[in-house]
């Protein structure tokens, strides 16, 4: 997805000369992308995508109690 699109979809505005001067609203293009957002994310929904299950970050503390092999 392109950056200005995706800046759109956020609902952001462009800065700087690019924000004077592109005054496109980029409706089919933020359609096009959220619709392709939602379809990713109803894939996860039913169970046709796998997501990868995240570990926790270790506090700055734990990691310094744990030494170099990041175990507690």
């Amino acid at each position: 997805m392109r950056r200005e699109v995706a800046e759109r979809c956020l609902g952001h505005k462009l800065r700087g000369v690019e924000g004077t001067y592109d005054r496109h609203d980029y409706f089919r293009e933020r359609r096009t992308a959220l619709e392709s957002w939602a379809t990713l994310l109803q894939g996860f929904e039913r169970g046709e995508s796998k997501v990868a299950t995240l570990r926790p970050r270790l506090s700055a503390e734990r990691q310094f109690s744990a030494g170099a092999s990041g175990r507690p």
